[in-house]
């Protein structure tokens, strides 16, 4: 009888949780300045990076481009940190 070999993903899940806690401050900060900005459209996560570098946070705005999939995970805790 042939045995099935289970493979993992090169990023674990375990991988992925440190990646979400590793969002940095920064950016955090960047995501909250582009929102009281005005700007209203946060999930078009492109013109949200690019707002970010216009309003001096180049830095932020590479890292977003770097780590796109974090990009809304960064907002909902800019979101739940502007709700307290």
């Amino acid at each position: 009888m042939p045995t099935a070999t289970i493979t993992m993903p090169e990023t674990s899940v375990i991988d992925t949780l440190h990646e979400i806690r590793a969002v940095p401050d920064f950016v955090l900060s960047a995501i909250d300045r582009v929102s009281r900005s005005g700007w209203r459209d946060m999930y078009d996560r492109e013109t949200v990076m690019m707002f970010a570098a216009t309003l001096g946070h180049g830095e932020a705005a590479e890292w977003l481009v770097e780590h796109r999939h974090l990009y809304f995970i960064a907002l909902r805790r800019v979101e739940a940190m502007a709700a307290r």
